[in-house]
């Protein structure tokens, strides 16, 4: 099974995001991830058997962290090939759960990037650059509490890739840890 570790956004957050911006990029030239599966990664892990879903769930455990404020507004690329939105705050307290994430589970993946990935390119050539240029230009911004961070297994399907919930870790909410 392929692996991710994320933070989910709150469904009236993703309703929100999917209604200003997926809603913006036209289907035919780009892939985009589909509103329930919206969320922002902390670490791909790939490919692993259960033995090894079950590892990193009770690794998670030991991840000590406290519930903190996210603030997602504006948009951006890498390269022409996927279009996300910004993290404009709480951005550190990601940095810090993903480095989190990486030494209580001993993985460690790609450097750190905090975002929500919307679309992918499908080949949309010059459209790509448009359709970036219009998105950064929406003035909108979503606020919620990062409450938990969840081990995540994703089947690719036709329809594109569905996620299940393996674990999930809950925050203590003492503190604002951003």
């Amino acid at each position: 099974m392929r692996l991710f570790a994320a933070v989910k956004i709150p469904e009236k957050i993703r309703e929100g995001l999917w209604e200003n911006f997926s809603s913006r990029i036209p289907a035919g030239a780009f892939k985009r991830v589909e509103k329930e599966n919206l969320h922002i990664t902390i670490s791909f892990i790939g490919e692993a058997d259960e033995a090894k879903a079950l590892e990193i769930a009770a690794k998670m455990r030991e991840i000590n962290f406290a519930e903190f404020g996210v603030k997602i507004s504006g948009a951006g690329s890498f390269g022409n090939r996927v279009l996300w939105l910004a993290i404009s705050e709480g951005k550190k307290g990601l940095e810090r759960l993903a480095s989190e994430f990486a030494e209580k589970t001993g993985i460690s993946g790609e450097k750190f990037h905090a975002h929500i990935t919307i679309a992918r390119n499908r080949g949309g050539g010059g459209e790509f650059s448009a359709v970036a240029e219009k998105l950064g230009k929406v003035k909108r911004e979503f606020e919620f509490t990062a409450k938990s961070v969840s081990l995540f297994s994703s089947t690719l399907t036709s329809k594109g890739p569905a996620y299940e919930e393996v674990s999930e870790r809950t925050f203590s909410s003492s503190d604002s840890g951003s």
